[in-house]
């Protein structure tokens, strides 16, 4: 069999590969002998059944989990009982995934081992689990994790809300843009034919743009699809991949501000679970698809090895703003990390709503004004000469 890994070496650099072993505790040992610490270990599959192994749980899906689960722990049923009440509402992927994990356990598992051979949850999930058998606290631990997926499903809800409106609004102009040049404007060519050097400015622009449009717009279309591609396979593999990551994480204040947020509320609810805070920055550095944030983490890892405090190796990276630090810093001299970073994943959380509220209600009217401008100039360039039209009949 072949695993595919994710492990970090002492130096909290970040390496990925493919390993062949028995089964996964051998593919785990085999990491451990490459001198790297495993983050992530999947079985390497193909085709359909790669497709499938891939599936992960929504966020929603593990706050109705996570929840049922502490539920019923604290109710007294053991897990394997936990799991296969569980498993018998799911009668897709899903249910064999807890049934797996109930096997698991049977075999006398533990539950984070359970959680991390499922391969349908983030690291981090069975990081805390971990934590939580260690201090006997696995019921609170289960519930913290329900609130957490409770509060990201709700935000990720109100972000699609704010977005899909602008997005609709945007699609529908630019189809309404591609039907009046390309087959309404045609219509009245026959109109105005042999009135050419008559014609207002407008009219021949409009129409000279639906010529151009007719003549060369699939290919426009055809080149703007290529470079979409080519972009994503520049992001993904290419031999620039480092430097568009660093790019799309600098330029795009909303995906920093989402990103900032993301790593404030995993890392307050890790920590505060009793996940090791290097252990923790490893998890979250093995979710991350962005090169540039990788780089970022390691780094910052290796500033808390060398002895730094916790804010002043975040102020030496650029992760995150100079006017987060404060709190950060605050929090470090209460020597209580944890509380920080909620108080300040509850500062971003407001401050991402906040642009998102803006960015929706500034692009909606933007949007109008355009196609108002847009339907106006095109209605004046169509009656103007069918007015003049009209009086020399």
């Amino acid at each position: 069999m072949e695993f595919n890994y994710k492990a970090v070496d002492r130096n909290f650099e970040l390496f990925q590969g493919v390993i062949g072993a028995k089964d996964l505790e051998e593919a785990k040992r085999e990491v451990y002998n490459l001198g790297l610490r495993p983050l992530s270990l999947q079985e390497k599959k193909g085709g359909l059944k790669r497709a499938l192994g891939s599936r992960k749980l929504s966020y929603k899906e593990m706050a109705l989990l996570f929840q049922s689960m502490a539920l019923l722990a604290q109710g007294g049923l053991d897990f394997p009982s936990i799991f296969r009440l569980l498993s018998r509402q799911k009668k897709s992927w899903k249910g064999q995934a807890l049934r797996k994990m109930e096997a698991d356990i049977d075999r006398g598992s533990l539950l984070s081992q359970a959680f991390d051979r499922a391969e349908i949850f983030p690291p981090l999930v069975s990081s805390m689990v971990q934590a939580g058998e260690e201090s006997s606290s696995i019921e609170r631990v289960l519930g913290d994790l329900g609130k957490e997926y409770e509060d990201r499903a709700h935000f990720r809800d109100k972000l699609v809300v704010a977005l899909t409106y602008p997005l609709i609004l945007l699609l529908t102009s630019f189809v309404v843009v591609q039907i009046v040049l390309r087959f309404v404007l045609p219509v009245f060519r026959d109109v105005f034919s042999g009135q050419e050097a008559s014609l207002p400015w407008q009219t021949r622009f409009l129409m000279g743009a639906s010529d151009h449009l007719s003549l060369y717009g699939n290919f426009y279309l055809l080149a703007f699809l290529c470079l979409v591609l080519a972009l994503l396979v520049a992001y993904r593999k290419g031999p620039g991949r480092a430097r568009l990551h660093r790019l799309r994480y600098q330029l795009s204040p909303l995906y920093r501000l989402h990103f900032q947020l993301s790593f404030a509320q995993s890392l307050s609810l890790q920590v505060g679970s009793g996940v090791p805070l290097l252990v923790a920055l490893a998890n979250i550095q093995v979710l991350s698809d962005n090169v540039y944030i990788q780089g970022e983490i390691s780094q910052l890892a290796r500033r808390l090895l060398r002895g730094q405090g916790f804010s002043e190796a975040m102020e030496a990276g650029g992760l995150i703003g100079e006017d987060w630090l404060i709190i950060l810093k605050s929090g470090e001299e209460a020597s209580n990390l944890s509380q920080t970073l909620g108080v300040l994943s509850r500062f971003l959380k407001h401050d991402l709503e906040h642009k998102l509220v803006s960015l929706s209600s500034l692009v909606e009217p933007v949007l109008i004004i355009l196609m108002a401008i847009f339907v106006a100039f095109i209605v004046f360039a169509i009656a103007i000469p069918m007015f003049d039209l009209s009086n020399q009949l």
